[in-house]
């Protein structure tokens, strides 16, 4: 036969094959748009079997072995969810579409079959879920719980360092007399803090105190209230929990002084015995002669400790309103107080009482007293040895004032020395033990591991917020999280979205705003009563990074030789980075954070492996040491970057990057960028299409590593920024002129700010004189503007025109203005809503101050070079809601008066470089609310003025002392002094 007849034949044949081939193909991709909502279905699914074993997880006290199974298949099918979204987003052709849509269908499809398998095979066993719910399991008691009879016998006058303060005012709450408005009220207080703290230890110390026990007859003490919450009936349960039972009045023998245990009996019977005992005739009054009984003065104590719901109390109301005691309530929730009254308020007065971390001093007292027995007069010791001294600072800072933290840490450092055979010295021991402090504390293999229930997290107070707990674990131990940044972060990966028309934002807050209440983190408010930054104790941080390592939520890499695990999403480098031996673990990887030296190789092996990439942070954040001598950083953009289609945020900040690709385009998901105090000095015109970029930070840092300072300045954008319309944060773009023909015009990039108007925040510098007419009315466009940020060029003005933006800028809170003004500009001190200002180097007059002493609202003023003056006066009935001051570089300032009632809210004051400042302004050992006292590059003198006033106000004002001289900077400072040009006038510190 032919040949080419044969070939013609087969290819007859085959053309059904085919044709039946493509029309699966296109059936596939067809399927798409439903199997999308199926497969939608099914990771909602997924996600509630994976709540419910969480919770079973938490009420049980024992991980379940199905969990990560499920939580691999939730992670599969969001991928693949994105991945079809995304697809249909980027205006891929026709072709590539239904080729996309055909993949998600088979992948969908074999998601789901897998899971059919795994139910088969398995079943839902391993994990004890049901078609039901976790609630069938009684909660087991918790195994490391502190029994009341500990708080009461065994703790001594050693434990409760620095508790005589508290301890009074928690005496005088229980024992004053009733509110004269509502007499016939008792009393529940609620004593509040952080795990650890000694919330438990302090009220059995009240509950010891002699005027407690004299005005109470009994105290009833809850045993694990905890497992009865977490129970599938939480009033049954509680009424048949355990309660220990004591008698104030009486002393046990060989007690010293402790109350008498009378046993443990059930809630329910303790409540039946207070009730007849209360019911009882008094002593001292008979039945003769018909007279009628006498009113009995019985009163209780009830103590709930470790309380955590709310409806504790709904479940006892019936109970507290028979028997009326003073209920004594322990918790980690600030706003259980607020939840929780209602049930009971109309026979309780509620009484709120924080316990806080203790002071240095109390710290010290603690830990010496602690380790006394074993070295000795340790104080002694320690003023002898300054290498012990130091040591022992050093460990009382990662303990930062947590009483649990350090009474463990000398059973530690004790253990530790009992069983040395290296032979170094106490101090090294110490030391070494600090660089791991947390880890061997947490750690329940030896005999000095903490009490679990005091650092244990109470999960079933986070189930909702569970994946925001555990994304703190991306950030190293005793670093502050900017507020603003781990919002940013939660929204990049998807944590946080957008619904309806609440905004996003608010929605971030609020949950910081549980994990404050929880006492989980501890945040630092900026001057103005705005929260900058928070922090995790360390040891409650470490807890949460081995919780998050334990579920396989992060990988946290502190050790640089670690091995990653199979499909890692969430990636941080605690140490330095080094080389990684198996790249097919990051294919997931959905997050890459950097925080110590950086290995360029290493990253660009990671980026070349990654498709999902969304957020890549890398922070070049220096300690002292490294200050000294500075690691290899970043240098160039890592190409790769490109490679991440689905990046939506980026952070290279503080590396020294010098420029930015025109492929950066390329990046059409993203969201943040952030490049401050890095060596980009201008952006390329590529960035104007990145049509999704909220966040857009930046500023030139020009690094003097031998005298440690970054001196920052604006960077160079194109001037067609009105193109990216969903910008809420620009910051610092520097003016420049355009070349127009043969002109150069500077107005362009002033016209397009007019554009942004979902615009927040605006920072501009390299501002003239002649630029004030026309940014002011780009400015008037911007009625969404919270944060102004204006930074003249050397030599000029800042020259805002007399028109009125009070009513456009409705929403102004903060303005930062950096130049001469010659007057202060009438919208800014008409403002009711302006809460911080900071002007430098403005060349007004003085009665400036006086001026500014009469907005309304404002919490924060920093003044520097403001103006010039011998005298500064404070005038009565100004400043009225000043937290926070600053007075930086009033060369002939020689005199600080305040007026009573000025000043009243003061907190913080900041005084820097005023040579000619020798006495120390009386007002600050009188003012009461005064809480820090901030001297940077003050005069010998005045600084030892300040050593004398140290003693007086004690540890409840904070004073912070920073010497800095640089020849260069100093000589740049005199330069502007005198009016001379210069490219720009640094300070001489960080703040």
């Amino acid at each position: 036969m032919d040949p080419t007849s044969e070939a013609v034949g087969a290819l007859v044949n085959l053309i059904p094959l085919v044709w039946n081939k493509l029309q699966e193909e296109l059936a596939l991709a067809a399927s798409a748009e439903l199997e999308f909502v199926i497969l939608e279905k099914f990771h909602q699914n997924i996600g509630c079997l994976v709540n419910e074993a969480y919770l079973k997880e938490v009420i049980e006290g024992r991980p379940e072995p199905g969990i990560k199974i499920m939580q691999k298949f939730l992670y599969d099918s969001e991928d693949a969810i994105e991945d079809l979204g995304q697809c249909e987003s980027t205006g891929k052709s026709f072709l590539r579409r239904l080729y996309d849509s055909r993949n998600f269908t088979v992948e969908s499809r074999n998601i789901q079959q897998r899971w059919i398998e795994y139910i088969a095979n398995f079943g839902l066993a391993p994990t004890g879920i049901s078609n039901g719910s976790t609630n069938n399991h009684a909660p087991s008691s918790s195994a490391s719980h502190r029994p009341s009879s500990i708080a009461f016998s065994e703790e001594t006058d050693d434990t409760l360092v620095g508790i005589k303060g508290p301890m009074k005012q928690l005496v005088r709450l229980l024992t004053e007399g009733k509110s004269t408005e509502n007499p016939e009220k008792s009393k529940v207080v609620f004593v509040h803090g952080a795990q650890g703290v000694g919330k438990t230890s302090l009220v059995a110390a009240v509950l010891r105190h002699q005027s407690v026990r004299s005005r109470f007859k009994y105290c009833v003490w809850i045993e694990d209230l905890r497992s009865c919450e977490l129970a599938d009936q939480p009033a049954r349960q509680l009424m048949k929990a355990n309660a220990t039972m004591w008698d104030l009045t009486m002393k046990e023998v060989n007690g010293q002084g402790r109350p008498l245990k009378l046993g443990t009996v059930k809630l329910e019977d303790a409540f039946r015995q207070m009730k007849q005992k209360a019911e009882l005739p008094a002593n001292n009054f008979s039945w003769r002669w018909g007279r009628p009984k006498k009113k009995n003065n019985f009163s209780w104590a009830l103590v709930l400790d470790d309380a955590g719901r709310a409806d504790v109390f709904e479940f006892l109301q019936v109970c507290l309103s028979e028997t009326r005691p003073s209920v004594l309530v322990t918790t980690r929730v600030a706003s259980l107080i607020s939840s929780s009254m209602d049930h009971v308020e109309a026979q309780y007065d509620p009484c709120d009482f924080k316990h806080v971390l203790l002071f240095k001093n109390d710290s010290r007292s603690l830990f010496y007293r602690q380790m006394k027995d074993t070295y000795g007069d340790l104080l002694l010791e320690c003023e002898k040895s300054p290498s012990l001294k130091d040591a022992s600072d050093l460990i009382l800072r990662r303990c930062k004032g947590l009483p649990l933290a350090i009474l463990s840490t000398c059973k530690l450092l004790k253990y530790n020395r009992k069983h040395d055979v290296s032979g170094h010295s106490d101090a090294v021991q110490w030391k070494k033990s600090s660089s791991r402090l947390e880890e061997e504390l947490l750690s329940g293999g030896h005999e000095v591991g903490l009490n679990g229930r005091m650092l244990t997290l109470r999960m079933d107070h986070f189930l909702d917020v569970r994946g925001y707990l555990f994304y703190l674990s991306i950030f190293p131990l005793d670093r502050p999280i900017k507020w603003c940044t781990i919002t940013r972060l939660w929204i990049a990966e998807g944590f946080i979205k957008q619904e309806g028309s609440q905004p996003i934002q608010a929605k971030a807050d609020k949950i910081l705003d549980k994990l404050l209440e929880h006492n989980v983190i501890w945040e630092k408010r900026a001057g103005h009563g705005r929260v900058k930054t928070f922090r995790v104790h360390n040891l409650l941080h470490q807890t949460i990074i081995s919780k998050s390592k334990a579920e396989g939520f992060a990988m946290i890499v502190a050790n640089p030789n670690e091995r990653l695990p199979e499909n890692v999403r969430y990636l941080s480098y605690h140490s330095p980075m080094n080389i990684i031996d198996n790249v097919t673990s990051v294919n997931r990887l959905r997050s890459l954070h950097v925080f110590k030296e950086l290995h360029p190789a290493t990253l660009k092996e990671l980026l070349k492996n990654v498709e999902r990439l969304k957020v890549l942070d890398i922070q070049r954040h220096l300690t002292e040491e490294e200050k000294k001598r500075p690691p290899a950083s970043l240098d160039t953009f890592p190409q790769k970057i490109l490679r991440s289609k689905y990046l939506t945020y980026l952070s290279l900040r503080g590396t020294d990057v010098k420029s930015i690709p025109e492929g950066v385009k390329e990046l059409v998901y993203l969201e943040s960028l952030d490049l401050r105090d890095t060596l980009v000095d201008e952006l390329p015109k590529g960035i104007l299409k990145l049509k999704k970029l909220c966040h857009l930070l930046v500023s030139r840092s020009s690094r003097r590593r031998a005298v440690d300072i970054d001196l920052k300045v604006g960077v160079k954008a194109p001037s067609k920024l009105g193109d990216l319309t969903t910008l809420q944060k620009l910051c610092m773009i520097e003016v420049e002129p355009v070349k127009r023909g043969k002109q150069w015009e500077r107005g362009e990039l002033l016209k397009e700010l007019g554009k942004l108007t979902n615009l927040q925040r605006l920072g501009l510098s390299m501002l003239k004189s002649t630029d004030g007419k026309l940014l002011c009315s780009s400015i008037k466009e911007l009625t969404n503007l919270e944060a102004l940020r204006l930074t003249a060029a050397p030599g000029e003005m800042i020259d805002l025109p007399e028109q009125d933006l009070g009513q456009a800028l409705k929403g102004l809170q903060q303005v930062h203005l950096t130049g001469g003004l010659g007057t202060l500009p009438r919208w800014i001190l008409r403002s009711d809503i302006l809460v911080k200002l900071v002007l430098k180097r403005s060349q007004l007059t003085v009665n400036a101050l006086q001026q500014l002493g009469d907005i309304l609202c404002l919490k924060h003023l920093e003044l520097e070079q403001a103006f010039d003056t011998i005298t500064m006066r404070f005038k009565a009935k100004k400043f009225q809601q000043l937290r926070f001051l600053s007075l930086d570089g009033f060369d002939k300032l020689q005199i600080i008066e305040v007026d009573d009632g000025a000043l009243p809210t003061l907190e913080r004051l900041s005084l820097a470089r005023c040579d000619s400042l020798k006495d120390v302004p009386q007002f600050i050992t009188s003012h009461t609310k005064l809480k820090c006292l901030e001297l940077w590059d003050m005069p010998q003198e005045f600084d030892r003025a300040v050593k004398v006033i140290i003693e007086q106000v004690g540890e409840h004002m904070k004073v912070k002392s920073k010497k800095w001289k640089d020849p260069v900077v100093e000589e740049a400072i005199t330069l502007s002094k005198r009016g001379a040009s210069i490219p720009w006038v640094p300070r001489p510190f960080k703040k």
